[in-house]
């Protein structure tokens, strides 16, 4: 049963593929969504780049493939064993068609209930800074509340408004705002090695 399964799901998946290179257009599928702890909520979003998205609804957080995590225990998840993980893999496909067909959007076409929810109201902006030997440099963090980033980033300075140094530097501000701004569900790992090492002040 199992099989074939995982042979429908591939199949439903190739027609899908078909249909949209046969639409003729540059969309592509992006994961949108927030795991607020206990769960989360997330959909699939067709649009023509991530930009789209990010700038339409910058408070969520947008991954260009679906990670495995969504459906696959991580391995420091203790309640998982070796063979419940592999038994989630083999079966990643067929859980990810049903998200397809269950909760696909095309971002010119999003659903009032949906909107709300990508809209993200209750995330705020967070200026925080690294420092090292020479200079501080500034990120821009959306989070639901500064324990958030302090919980994960325990070393990382969180600033309670706009630093002076950015406050008379609009230029300087708006850098960060469009080139150092991370969603906390989705820091990428570059900069999480720098908010992991950075030097408490």
């Amino acid at each position: 049963m199992k099989g074939y399964r995982l042979i429908l799901a591939g199949l439903i998946f190739m027609l899908a593929g078909c249909a949209t290179i046969g639409n003729g257009n540059n969309m592509k599928e992006y994961f949108v969504g927030y795991n607020y702890g206990m769960g989360g909520m997330w959909f699939l979003i067709w649009a023509d780049s991530m930009d789209e998205i990010t700038n339409r609804y910058p408070n969520i957080a947008v991954w260009e493939g679906v990670p495995d995590w969504m459906f696959i225990p991580p391995k420091s998840d203790n309640r998982y064993t070796d063979e419940m993980r592999e038994q989630a893999r083999r079966e990643r496909p067929y859980f990810l068609t049903e998200m397809r067909k269950r909760d696909t959007y095309n971002i010119d076409k999003i659903p009032p209930l949906i909107h709300d929810v990508l809209l993200g109201e209750g995330f705020e902006e967070f200026i925080v800074g690294v420092k090292d030997d020479k200079d501080t440099s500034y990120f821009m963090i959306v989070a639901y509340n500064k324990k958030e980033i302090s919980w994960r980033y325990p070393k990382l300075f969180v600033y309670e408004s706009i630093p002076d140094f950015l406050v008379k530097n609009p230029d300087a501000l708006e850098e960060v705002r469009t080139q150092n701004r991370y969603h906390i569900q989705n820091i990428p790992k570059k900069i999480n090695q720098i908010f992991l090492g950075a030097k408490a002040q």
